[in-house]
């Protein structure tokens, strides 16, 4: 004998998470090379140990993995807007055929 279960979908909840997720991707677009790049060239004017050792270390950082990661991270967002689409498509038209019954 097979058991039904019912599946509840937030769907408010799972809006704020896509919100909130896209609202950090759009936050952390800019930390690329380029970004990484101009903080350095603003510490070519200073004259200190400091700037030389954060220069370099910004340097470091250009080979870093944030594109492909902010990318894969668009594509799961974008899973989720298709999850959720589908899953609410699914639920009006389970709706619909119960109330013709």
């Amino acid at each position: 004998m097979s058991e039904t279960k019912n599946t509840r979908l937030d769907v408010t909840a799972m809006n704020e998470a896509i919100t909130q997720l896209s609202q950090a991707l759009e936050e952390f677009k800019g930390y690329d090379k380029s970004y990484l790049r101009e903080m350095g060239e603003e510490l070519d004017s200073f004259q200190s140990d400091f700037a030389s050792k954060a220069q370099d270390l910004l340097k470091s950082m250009e080979d870093t993995v944030a594109p492909k990661m902010l990318d894969k991270m668009t594509k799961f967002r974008d899973g989720l807007k298709v999850v959720r689409d589908l899953l609410v498509n699914v639920d009006d038209a389970s709706a619909k055929a119960m109330t013709k019954q």
